[in-house]
């Protein structure tokens, strides 16, 4: 289940490069999010009935707060990395998303309140260092990519959407309920700025059959099967084996955008992607095999 999640989420980076030629960047989010958070209410809609009726008071206002939180990370992050992906290859977007993991000791801090470890500042900075050659190789860059910097902020924010997810787990809201709900919130906040805000036009020429086919696979197979399947494959499996799994999206993702949008990944991306996919299976698995040592 985990792997198939994976995989799909590995589809997202090629099919939003590709879908970049026909929708402005607040339009697709927008209508993907909304397509996504009709289907989950279809799925899960006798349990999203009641978390609504909740909602008619202050005291469900306030059980949900997180989930209205994680709704807003999700727009900004999900802008930052389409916005991202318009700039730079598609490969390159999901590797230095995948630094989202490696990240998550830095937000941690604001509920455990425990130091980042040296080890943690270590494996961040030869992530960086992959993420460097990836982009840029051995050259000294005259100046830095914007799709880099926007995908790079992105992981970041999704590191804190990582934490979010796992408090607001433990305040004993269903994972379908939290998926509907920061599905809707970002497809609400995109159309209001698309309508408000952005000049662009929404369509930016004509669709095909095949594209609205592909934008319809992005917004369910891609966004709400994912979902799915981690709900159901991570109650079996631990937590580290799990990350294990995802650290699969950014090679799934490479392959991916080699056989559907035909990109080249030269050598240097290849060296890069492998200094940041060690960096994350030492942050992954390096706690565990430290802590099994010392008992």
């Amino acid at each position: 289940m985990l792997v198939m999640a994976t995989f799909f989420w590995g589809t997202t980076f090629s099919l939003t490069k590709y879908l970049t030629d026909y929708f402005s960047t607040f339009s697709m989010i927008a209508f993907r999010f909304f397509i996504a958070a009709v289907v989950t209410w279809f799925i899960y809609r006798a349990s999203l009935r009641t978390s609504w009726l909740e909602l008619k008071n202050l005291e469900g206002f306030k059980k949900y707060k997180n989930v209205f939180i994680l709704g807003l990370l999700n727009v900004v992050a999900i802008l930052l990395q389409t916005e991202g992906v318009r700039e730079i290859a598609a490969t390159n977007s999901s590797f230095i998303t995948s630094l989202a993991i490696i990240f998550v000791p830095c937000f941690e801090i604001i509920y455990t309140k425990k130091p980042i470890s040296k080890t943690i500042v270590g494996v961040i900075l030869v992530a960086l260092l992959g993420v460097y050659l990836m982009s840029f190789g051995l050259a000294i860059p005259q100046r830095i990519l914007k799709g880099d910097l926007y995908t790079l902020l992105s992981a970041l924010l999704y590191s804190y959407y990582i934490v979010l997810v796992t408090v607001i787990a433990k305040q004993g809201i269903s994972a379908q309920v939290m998926m509907f709900w920061h599905f809707l919130i970002t497809a609400v906040l995109t159309f209001l700025v698309a309508i408000f805000y952005a000049n662009d036009p929404w369509i930016l020429k004509p669709l095909a059959y095949s594209t609205v086919l592909i934008f319809l696979f992005l917004s369910i197979m891609a966004t709400v099967v994912p979902y799915l399947c981690m709900g159901i494959g991570q109650k079996d499996i631990t937590p580290t084996n799990a990350a294990i799994i995802y650290l699969l999206e950014p090679i799934f993702a490479a392959i991916i955008a080699m056989i559907f949008i035909h990109e080249k990944i030269t050598m240097m991306q290849i060296i890069g992607g492998i200094i940041i996919l060690s960096a994350q299976f030492y942050s992954v698995v390096g706690p565990v095999l430290i802590k099994n040592r010392s008992s």
